[in-house]
């Protein structure tokens, strides 16, 4: 199925539903709409490819020390450069100058959210397991954001982020300290 343009679609509510196992695969969809697709092309890899309706773009995570995320290309928009978002230290920096930070909703809840600058809510992002396989995602978006300039790479930025996290567990899982 083609993948929708995201200002065609209904933004208050989407889900990750994961489209592969062996390298991981992601896909975005409001209701029945596929609107983007994150793909990493070996287990733990990056750069990871995204594609949206208007176009081909990646993830990439770099950094040690401070380690950071970076999202290029034209799947997101026209942007002015290159780079259209970076997400360091759980703080995402749009090309636009606006600031939304990644945090979890509760100490004892795995939900996440995403907030503006000034602590208000933009969404909600509930991860789906499936033993201790990330299998999907819910994601709600706050009321008064759906129409917000920067609402998919935000989205797509946090989910990345959070499946590195996953990822990352599963394995300390599988060799413990």
């Amino acid at each position: 199925m083609p993948l929708a343009p995201f200002a065609q679609v209904d933004r208050s509510a989407f889900g990750w539903l994961r489209s592969r196992d062996h390298p991981a695969g992601f896909t975005l969809s409001s209701g029945q709409q596929p609107v983007a697709q994150l793909d990493w092309p070996a287990v733990g890899s990056s750069p990871v490819a995204l594609e949206t309706a208007d176009g081909r773009g990646s993830l990439d995570r770099a950094g040690f020390l401070g380690p950071r995320i970076v999202l290029r290309g034209p799947a997101v928009g026209d942007g002015p450069g290159p780079v259209l978002a970076q997400a360091e230290h759980h703080v995402v920096h749009l090309a636009d100058g606006s600031s939304y930070r990644i945090h979890r909703a509760h100490l004892l809840v795995p939900a996440w959210k995403i907030s503006d600058s000034l602590g208000a809510e933009v969404a909600h992002l509930e991860p789906v397991a499936d033993g201790r396989r990330l299998a999907a995602g819910a994601v709600v978006v706050a009321t008064g954001c759906a129409d917000l300039p920067g609402l998919l790479p935000l989205l797509v930025v946090a989910w990345y982020f959070l499946a590195l996290v996953w990822f990352e567990d599963e394995v300390a899982e599988v060799f413990p300290l």
